[in-house]
Parts: structure tokens; sequence; C-alpha cells
């Protein structure tokens, strides 16, 4: 095996390994009340957010992706009582999204989840639960280009645990 090689797959495995069937459902009774979600990421993570906004919504769910900085930083509540707040990094330590979820945390009733790259990370310790995928980092020039698969593995865990869990009567048509 090369060394991307070796690295994906101990990335794959500590991943699945640290995120639990007990855990994943956790999440997703959450994710499944008929509270709306707000997803916020930035940068790179933007795809692995819109990724879960499509398919929370095709489940029928209220969710609403926010991207835009201007709005992230004069954001100071969501627009819902007792929403979910779903803050998608992959380094855990954005200053944008750190500082929102400390000016928007416990308001109006909202929990909020972390899904980051990093152990120990910022957004993990803040949030009310947390899912941490693993990667090796890759910084170029104060850039981080660290894979973003392991959130997507993480999502889709999530995904697949909330569709083995509800009825096809409850899915739009």
């Amino acid at each position: 095996m090369t060394n991307w090689e070796q690295d994906l797959t101990i990335n794959f495995q500590q991943t699945v390994a640290g995120n639990t069937a007990p855990k994943i459902s956790e999440v997703r009774r959450i994710i499944m009340t008929d509270r709306p979600i707000y997803i916020f990421a930035l940068g790179l993570t933007s795809a692995c957010a819109r990724y879960a906004e499509l398919t929370f919504q095709q489940m029928g769910k209220s969710c609403s992706f926010i991207y835009d900085h201007q709005v992230i930083w004069a954001m100071d509540h969501v627009a819902a009582p007792h929403a979910i707040a779903l803050f998608i990094s992959n380094s855990g330590e954005s200053e944008e999204l750190v500082s929102l979820l400390q000016r928007i945390q416990g308001k109006n009733g909202l929990t909020s989840i972390a899904l980051v790259n990093r152990t120990n990370s910022t957004l993990s310790a803040l949030a009310d639960i947390s899912l941490t995928g693993h990667a090796q980092r890759i910084t170029i020039d104060k850039t981080d280009y660290t894979p973003h698969f392991s959130l997507v593995l993480i999502l889709d865990m999530l995904i697949q645990d909330c569709l083995n869990n509800i009825s096809e009567t409850t899915l739009p048509s």
C-alpha cells in the first residue's frame, strides 16, 4: 500500500470505531424530531454541509444551510425555537463557527451538534454532542487540505441510521 492508502484505511477504521452505533443513534434521535435544522459550515467543508442539507430535506426535514460569512458573524440566535444547529468543520477550530456557537449556545432551547475531524477541538468541546472523524492533517501555507471523506462517512452513517429507523410512509413521496 502507498502512504495515502494506509492513511485512508486507518482514517476509515478510526472514524467507524469512534462513532459507535449508540452514538450515531443518539444523534439520529435528535435529528429526526420535528425540530428545524440549521447547518453551518465554511470553505471546503461546505460541500459536506450541502450534502447533509439536501439529504435531510429529502427525508422531509426542515433544514437550512448557512455559509455566508456576514450572516454567521451577525447572527446572535437562530430563528426557530428548539432548533438544532449542526456545525460541520474539518478542524473544529474555525473562528467564525466557534464564535457563533458561543453566541447562540443554549438560546431558545437550541441543541448543538458538532461534526469535526479533530478530537478535542473547540467546536467539539462546546457542542451538546459531537461526532468526530479521523484524518491526517494536511496544511500548505496555512491552508487546511485535510481530507473530508471521514466527515462524509459520518454523515452517511447518520443518514443510513435515519433511513433504517423511519417507515416508508414518513418519507416524502
